[in-house]
């Protein structure tokens, strides 16, 4: 499990966002391990999941064209037939 976090932002005809991954450093392995013949292991491993990205995007199009149709909700036009 780990912790990652991530935030946008639309500023006019960009959008801004910073993603990142595994912040606490959650993703180690480390394993100690006693045996009764005697043996000893020690596991430690590190994934190096921690990670950070960061994405401009700039949309393109014509911003006056209006949509198509008019999506409405059930509740809409039941509101309109009880009138």
């Amino acid at each position: 499990m780990s912790l990652d976090a991530n935030i946008k932002k639309i500023w006019n005809d960009w959008t801004f966002a910073l993603e990142v991954y595994d912040i606490l450093k959650t993703n180690k392995v480390v394993i100690t391990d006693y045996q009764a013949n005697g043996n000893y292991n020690y596991i430690n491993q590190n994934q190096y999941n921690q990670g950070l990205n960061f994405s401009v995007t700039y949309n393109f199009g014509n911003k006056k064209v209006q949509k198509i149709r008019d999506i409405s909700s059930a509740d809409k036009d039941i509101k309109n037939r009880t009138r």
